[in-house]
């Protein structure tokens, strides 16, 4: 996990205020992994740029561990070649 991720899911001051939330977070990371070994398909995929004008391409995968519903979400640079 990069330290941007970490941040994301642990540290947003608007979205995550609370520390049930980070807990809650942090007890489905297991279940995200587990999520991501089983998966064969994604079901959402968008393209964003930041503001240095770098192009990333988002994959969603959303499942079901253990009766609990997941979303992960993959964020990956675009290569230019």
């Amino acid at each position: 996990m990069s330290r941007l991720c970490w941040n994301h899911v642990f540290r947003h001051p608007i979205k995550r205020p609370s520390k049930l939330e980070k807990l809650e977070r942090a007890l489905c990371l297991p279940m995200a992994i587990k999520l991501l070994e089983k998966t064969t398909t994604y079901q959402e995929v968008s393209r964003e740029k930041d503001k240095g004008g770098n192009e990333y391409f988002f994959f969603g995968i959303i499942g079901y561990v253990r009766g609990n519903r997941i979303k992960v979400v993959i964020r990956k640079q675009k290569n230019e070649y």
